[in-house]
């Protein structure tokens, strides 16, 4: 006779919800991812602590680049290039590792030990980063 059903009315209702909330949300979603990718730079803040004083700046750096990259540019670094396991920083600003002493340069992102190797961390938000010339903890 032309009237729906109660459940065939609840469904049409629910799926006009549904396409509703999409239509509104979506295009905020991309429109936001856009606007992080426009200027594809972000901000670092380098800081080095050599044990006895810590030196900071900021720095602009490009979406994706590695920790690497951002302290080779902030900071004089000397290191060598492992064919596996990528860079090993000995050296920043001429202050070198200490095997004797048991010092050496280890970073930190956002005050927290770093999970991989400096080559291997990739910037993707803003972010600080530290190196610090200490003897490594071992847990």
């Amino acid at each position: 006779m032309g009237f729906l059903t109660l459940r065939e009315n609840i469904r049409g209702t629910t799926l006009l919800l549904v396409l509703f909330l999409l239509a509104a949300l979506l295009p905020g979603c991309v429109l936001y991812k856009e606007k992080a990718s426009e200027s594809g730079f972000l901000s670092a803040v380098v800081s080095i602590n050599n044990g006895s004083s810590v030196v900071s700046k900021t720095v602009s750096v490009k979406n994706g680049s590695t920790a690497f990259d951002v302290f080779n540019a902030a900071t004089n670094l000397s290191y060598t290039t492992h064919p596996v396991y990528g860079v090993y920083v000995t050296g920043v600003n001429g202050l070198m590792e200490d095997s004797k002493a048991g010092k050496y340069w280890q970073y930190y992102v956002d005050g927290e030990l770093a999970p991989v190797g400096v080559s291997a961390f990739i910037i993707m938000k803003n972010v600080s980063l530290e190196f610090r010339y200490e003897a490594p903890a071992f847990d």
